[in-house]
């Protein structure tokens, strides 16, 4: 395999980060960017994907949260039953 050579110019600091990251993935500093270059999306798809998904969101939260009242309020009553047969036994005062 023929390679070539390519200077990344960085600062002392972000160079000590990257090796330490590549360091605790157990690869060696030049394995961390050839892996980081090859999977770099630089299409705007997943992002896209992104937006969708967040529209599909927004839309489906009124009905949560209308099943979620919903619930909360069937909660209350059960609870509220609860303490009525409670009460009405003596087990609450």
């Amino acid at each position: 395999m023929q390679t070539e050579r390519v200077t990344v110019l960085m600062a002392p600091e972000a160079k000590s980060a990257m090796a330490m990251r590549a360091a605790g993935m157990g690869l060696s500093t030049g394995e961390f960017v050839r892996l980081a270059v090859d999977n770099f999306a630089g299409d705007r798809g997943t992002e896209a994907e992104l937006e969708a998904l967040t529209a599909e969101l927004q839309a489906a939260l009124p009905k949560m949260e209308r099943q979620f009242d919903a619930m909360r309020q069937a909660v209350n009553e059960a609870r509220a039953a609860i303490d009525l047969a409670l009460r009405a036994s003596g087990a609450r005062a």
